[in-house]
C-alpha cells in the first residue's frame, strides 16, 4: 500500500528522516512522492498524520485520521499476534476487534484504508469458518454488504493459516485495506451522507465535479454496453478546471433501497458448530457474542450508504457515479446578461421565450412534448454559442452542447445520434 505525499511534505520527511531520502529523487520526476507505508516508522508516521492535520482542508485532516488508525494498527506492540495453528480462534477474535469499546463503536463497520482516496464503509454480515479436509486447507470468511450504486453489493474476504501468522487482526485486517470504525471515520461518514442524500434528490440540478468518477452505463438503455476495452475509472476533467455534471438519478427505477442487515453475524457458523463436533471455537464466539453485547447495541444492523451519484458528463456524454466529496453544486450566474452583446429586439424575443418556460413546456397533445426552439443562425464569432451559454445560466437549466461531427457524416448515422441525443 502506497502512499502519496506533496513535494513540500517530502522534502519535510526526507531531511527529517535518512531512510527516507529518496523522496528527493523522486520529486525530480513529479510535484509528489510515492512511499509504501510500511516503510514508514511510527515517528515519521506520526509526523505526516501531523502535517496534513494541520492543514486547513477537511480532507487532509480526515486522511491524517486515516494514516494514524493505519499506524495504530501496524505498531501496536501490546495487540496479541495470532498463530497460524488457531485459524479457528480467529472468529472470536474478530468480534472483539469489530465490537471495541462501545464509546468508540457504534456500527460495528469497517472503512476502506484509503489515505489517499475517500474511505467508504462496509457492514460485516457474516463470519463463518470452514475446517481444513483431504482436499482444502481450512479457511475463515468475512462477509461485508453496503447499499452502493443502486443496489446492495458484497465482498468477501477469505482468510487461511498462512495469512494471519504473526499479525494481529488489525494488521490482518489492514493487509486487506480495511480499518475499523472510529469516531472521526464514523463523523465524516455521517457528513457525507447526510450531503448526499441531499444533493442526489436534486433530479436535474448541475454540479461541479473533481477528480475520477466510474464509469456506469446508461441505465435507460435497451442493451448492454459492449466496449470491453472501456477504461472503469475516469478523469472527470483532464483541462484542469472542474467537469459540469447533471444529476440523473431518476433514471434509476429499480434502486434497491434496504440498508437494514439481520445483525446476527456468527449465526451460520453456531449453526454449523451445534450439528457438528468439528469445530472448536463455538464457546468463544458464544461467549464474545454475550461479553460484548452486540445484539443490546444493535451492531452489524445497519448497512452503509456509499455516497456515489448518478450524473450524466456534459462535455463526455454518459454518465459516470462521482462521490460526493468530489461535487459542489453549480453557481448560476445570471448578471452575464449584462455582457451579451446583441441587438435589442433580439434579446427582447430571446426573454420573451424563455421568461414562460414552465407554461411553454405543456403537452398540446398528450404525449407530444412542447418546449421553445430558438435558431440562432449566423457566420462564426458572432456570439451564437455563447448566447446560448448565457440564456443557460439565466433560466437556470444545463447547458448540452453537441456539436454537429458528433452525429455522423451520413443521413442513417445522424438519425441514430440525434435520437439518442434528444431522448437523454
Amino acid at each position: 500500500m502506497k502512499l502519496r505525499i506533496e513535494r513540500d511534505h517530502a522534502r519535510l520527511l526526507a531531511g527529517e528522516f535518512p531512510e527516507l531520502a529518496a523522496l528527493e529523487e523522486q520529486l525530480r520526476l513529479g510535484s509528489h512522492a510515492q512511499v509504501s507505508l510500511f516503510q514508514l516508522g511510527a515517528a515519521a508516521l506520526e509526523r505526516l498524520a501531523g502535517l496534513w492535520e494541520a492543514a486547513a482542508d477537511e480532507a487532509q485532516r480526515l486522511r491524517a485520521s486515516v494514516l494514524r488508525g493505519m499506524g495504530q494498527a501496524l505498531h501496536d506492540e501490546r495487540a496479541p499476534r495470532l498463530q497460524a495453528a488457531d485459524l479457528e480462534q480467529l472468529l472470536p477474535a474478530l468480534l472483539h476487534h469489530l465490537a471495541g469499546d462501545a464509546a468508540q463503536v457504534r456500527r460495528g463497520w469497517l472503512f476502506t484504508a484509503q489515505p489517499d482516496g475517500r474511505p467508504l464503509a462496509w457492514c460485516p454480515t457474516r463470519i463463518d469458518y470452514i475446517p481444513a479436509s483431504n482436499d482444502e486447507a481450512g479457511k475463515v470468511f468475512l462477509e461485508l454488504k453496503a447499499n452502493a450504486r443502486a443496489g446492495v453489493i458484497t465482498q468477501t474476504i477469505r482468510l487461511t493459516a498462512q495469512d494471519i501468522e504473526g499479525r494481529t487482526v488489525a494488521g490482518l485486517l489492514l493487509s486487506r485495506g480495511l480499518l475499523r470504525e472510529t469516531p472521526a471515520l464514523l463523523a465524516a461518514y455521517e457528513e457525507t451522507a447526510a450531503r448526499y442524500f441531499d444533493w442526489r434528490a436534486r433530479a436535474g440540478a448541475q454540479f461541479l465535479g473533481r477528480g475520477t468518477g466510474f464509469h456506469a452505463e446508461d441505465p435507460s438503455a435497451t442493451h448492454r454496453d459492449s466496449d470491453w476495452l472501456r477504461k472503469d475509472r475516469i478523469v472527470l476533467s483532464a483541462q484542469g478546471g472542474p467537469a459540469r455534471l447533471v444529476n440523473d438519478e431518476t433514471l434509476l427505477q429499480q434502486r434497491d433501497v434496504s440498508l437494514e442487515a439481520s445483525g446476527d453475524i456468527a449465526g451460520h457458523y453456531l449453526g454449523k458448530a451445534a450439528r457438528s463436533n468439528r469445530f472448536d471455537a463455538e464457546d468463544g464466539v458464544r461467549a464474545a457474542l454475550d461479553d460484548l453485547r452486540i445484539a443490546e447495541r444493535g451492531l452489524f444492523t445497519r448497512l452503509p450508504v456509499h455516497p456515489l451519484i448518478l450524473l450524466f458528463h456534459l462535455d463526455l456524454h454518459h454518465h459516470v457515479w462521482v462521490h460526493a466529496d468530489d461535487l459542489q453544486p453549480y453557481a448560476y450566474q445570471p448578471q452575464l446578461k449584462h455582457k451579451l452583446v446583441l441587438p435589442p429586439e433580439q434579446t427582447d424575443l430571446i426573454d420573451i421565450l424563455t421568461a414562460e418556460m414552465d407554461v411553454l413546456m405543456e403537452d398540446v397533445v398528450a404525449g407530444k412534448s412542447g418546449g421553445t426552439t430558438v435558431l440562432c443562425a449566423g457566420p462564426p464569432g458572432v456570439g451564437k454559442t455563447l448566447t446560448a451559454e448565457v440564456y443557460a445560466e439565466i433560466i437556470q437549466r444545463p447547458l448540452y452542447r453537441v456539436h454537429s461531427g458528433q452525429l455522423g457524416l451520413n443521413v442513417v448515422a445522424m438519425e441514430s445520434a440525434l435520437k439518442d441525443v434528444l431522448l437523454r
